[in-house]
């Protein structure tokens, strides 16, 4: 498994102290994590912004007080750091509840974070993408090809499928060193089109390094949650989190995705920073005590950045930047307790190069602005399938170190033409900056 050194860590955290963004980390070369058991949840240690609005979106974010038409999920905001605030203009209960709220089988505890829905049908975002992207500017590049689930869900080939015994394609590694069981922990955007454990289970099956891989693969994405509120959840006995973490099986890999905006605030800006920042390497040493590998789900900036916090996220690129300094801060708070490689997943770099035209043939100037805005749902924030199928691709990447290019699997609203800059984006993303 490709891992990011702590070397890197370090360094992107030392330039972030600088007057520029710090850029996202990248990740290297190590070893799948070992088969897990029963955790035991460490005790020895235990380590606040202006109003958003959510785009009448299922986000997953902190939606304000006084926005009665915001139901979909929740904002933070926080003011320049020069204005700082410990309030955060959100559902009150989503901040008073330790446990958090708990998803299993698709329904929802309706006592908390009433405000968050779940994620659109794929009609509704087949909609939204004809109406943001255009159809004309995507067929330009020879043709580029949207509904989420807040839900806990079991995902892997049959059992008796079968497995190639060795690597059957350049770049191909041993199969036997893949993760059989992956676990994600995040929010909305793990949960979208059907879900990036799914994704990434029927992608691994479908690749030609070893056809029919079986990756079980289970999510735990209650909208808008955070790492904190995954924490109190993963030390409540009884909760869904709980028994998904003590399952006999075990797991080979455990992924955390935070909120989409908490990463790239800085903790003197956003309460629900410091918060997540102080239950890091307690959650790091809960993971590690069951024997899992920990992987950070570094998420992508919003495709217009985030006006109502314009000081930090003006636009996509600088967004990208402040979530990338976070995720690399938080993996190195990690690391500084792990006996394991901490990775970090670096989806959000995907975007990146999509972004900037990366490619080994760059594309007109117009194809690339639209191959990037058809990685958004219409809120400009969730993945559409193309951004999931991308995700999923660099998670196959990071996780067994094989090319994502190759593979046989595509989301039905994924076609040929859009599979082939996003396999290769994903490459991209793991590239050195």
């Amino acid at each position: 498994m490709r891992h990011l050194s702590l070397f890197t860590l370090i360094t992107t955290l030392m330039l972030g102290c600088t007057s520029n963004p710090g850029e996202g980390a990248q990740a290297g070369d190590t070893t799948t994590g070992e088969r897990i058991g029963q955790h035991t949840p460490s005790a020895d240690t235990a380590r606040g912004g202006p109003r958003d609005r959510c785009d009448g979106c299922a986000d997953d974010a902190i939606s304000p007080a006084d926005d009665a038409d915001a139901h979909h999920g929740h904002e933070v905001s926080a003011p320049p750091p020069d204005i700082i605030s410990g309030d955060v203009e959100g559902d009150d209960a989503a901040l008073q509840d330790p446990r958090g709220s708990e998803v299993i089988e698709g329904e929802r505890a309706h006592d908390t974070f009433d405000a968050e829905t779940s994620a659109p049908s794929d009609a509704d975002l087949s909609d939204i993408t004809s109406a943001e992207v255009s159809d004309e500017a995507l067929s330009d590049s020879q043709g580029q090809g949207e509904a989420g689930a807040e839900e806990l869900e079991e995902v892997g080939p049959d059992d008796d499928s079968e497995i190639d015994d060795g690597p059957s394609q350049e770049g191909c590694t041993d199969p036997t060193s893949w993760p059989k069981r992956v676990l994600f922990i995040g929010n909305s955007y793990t949960g979208y089109n059907g879900g990036l454990d799914t994704a990434l289970s029927a992608f691994a099956a479908g690749h030609p390094c070893s056809p029919g891989y079986a990756m079980t693969t289970k999510r735990h994405a209650p909208g808008g949650k955070m790492l904190f509120h995954h924490y109190a959840q993963a030390t409540t006995e009884g909760s869904a989190l709980h028994a998904l973490l003590n399952e006999p099986e075990g797991w080979d890999v455990i992924v955390l995705q935070d909120q989409s905006q908490v990463p790239g605030f800085p903790a003197s800006a956003a309460a629900e920073k410091q918060q997540n920042l102080d239950v890091i390497e307690d959650f790091t040493l809960l993971i590690e005590a069951t024997g899992a590998e920990l992987v950070f789900f570094m998420t992508w900036g919003r495709r217009d950045g985030d006006p109502n916090n314009a000081w930090l996220f003006p636009d996509y690129t600088e967004m990208q930047n402040q979530l990338a300094q976070g995720y690399a801060e938080y993996a190195a708070l990690a690391q500084g307790v792990a006996t394991q490689p901490v990775t970090i997943a670096p989806v959000g770099d995907g975007w990146r190069a999509v972004h900037d035209n990366s490619f080994v043939l760059p594309v007109s100037t117009e194809v690339a602005y639209a191959r990037f805005q058809s990685l958004y749902a219409g809120d400009g924030s969730h993945p559409s399938a193309r951004g999931t199928y991308l995700a999923a691709a660099i998670f196959f990447e990071v996780l067994t170190g094989a090319p994502a290019q190759g593979g046989t699997w595509q989301h039905t609203q994924v076609d040929d033409a859009d599979k082939g800059w996003l396999d290769e984006a994903a490459t991209l993303a793991l590239m050195p900056q």
